[in-house]
């Protein structure tokens, strides 16, 4: 989750948004366990095919939002539609099996002691916030998602910022499929849908602004650990499974609404 919540940091604090971030998660991870386990691929070419498969449909989102200026909730909505469905027919038969070499990189253990998940996390987040935080591209990314006039107008070229906003975050979703295939070894129609719903609310309720302009990757790592927290505390209480996604809903409303009225306080 913290993996695809830090690409989406990127797009929001850009002003865009990507409503098919489910989808691509779950297509590429049918994708990598199909290369890996059927088509008995090298790891070390799996890996980086899947990445660049969701940096190229990333890339596409990107292009058609800004090229032709539609709003990016319409473009990614209809690419979440097309997604769902190539998974749904690619999944007849569900790819499962292992791949020792791959289960290592992904899921096994740096010196016997530190999950990888949590290395690769860890990689992410502290790379994703010295590019936020430190290049002359983070600068961009805010001012792009700030003021995108002003930032056109001072020589920055808003399209390619955002539309390399959504390579990364298609690459990453690409990276945490990987990841997630080296853990469960398997893929099922449940893979995906819904998923969209967690990573908005981990982005959202780290503080990054919908409205672009404002946020940060430490803050989208604490909303995801709440996040998770609120399927383990809703766990724990006994709740209904399919309860989830309407606190979780609610939880995102609260976060904008809080967003705002501390904005308008402060006369932005």
């Amino acid at each position: 989750l913290t993996i695809i919540a830090t690409g989406m940091t990127f797009l929001f604090i850009a002003g865009e948004l990507d409503l098919s971030v489910g989808a691509l998660y779950g297509l590429l991870a049918l994708t990598i366990a199909r290369m890996l386990f059927d088509w008995q691929w090298s790891p070390w070419l799996a890996l980086p095919t899947t990445v660049l498969v969701g940096a190229g449909i990333g890339f596409v989102s990107g292009f058609l939002t800004t090229q032709f200026r539609i709003p990016s909730f319409i473009v990614t909505l209809g690419m979440l539609g097309i997604l769902r469905g190539i998974a749904l027919v690619w999944i007849q038969t569900p790819p499962i099996g292992r791949s020792p070499g791959f289960d290592q990189v992904t899921a096994g253990r740096l010196g016997g002691e530190i999950p990888m998940q949590v290395v690769w996390m860890v990689v992410v987040v502290l790379a994703a916030s010295f590019v936020l935080s430190r290049t002359r591209f983070g600068y961009h990314v805010y001012a792009t998602g700030d003021n995108e006039l002003a930032a056109r107008n001072a020589g920055i070229d808003t399209r390619r910022v955002k539309i390399a906003c959504f390579v990364i975050l298609g690459g990453l979703t690409g990276l945490a499929a990987s990841l997630l295939i080296g853990w469960v070894h398997g893929v099922s129609r449940g893979f995906g849908p819904g998923y969209e719903l967690d990573v908005i609310a981990a982005v959202v309720i780290g503080g990054t602004n919908l409205f672009g302009g404002v946020g940060s990757v430490f803050g989208t790592f604490l909303g995801a650990a709440i996040t998770g927290m609120i399927t383990t505390g809703l766990v724990l209480l006994g709740a209904n499974q399919d309860s989830e996604p309407i606190a979780k809903g609610a939880v995102i409303i609260l976060a904008v609404l809080l967003d705002v009225v501390v904005r308008r306080r402060q006369g932005l």
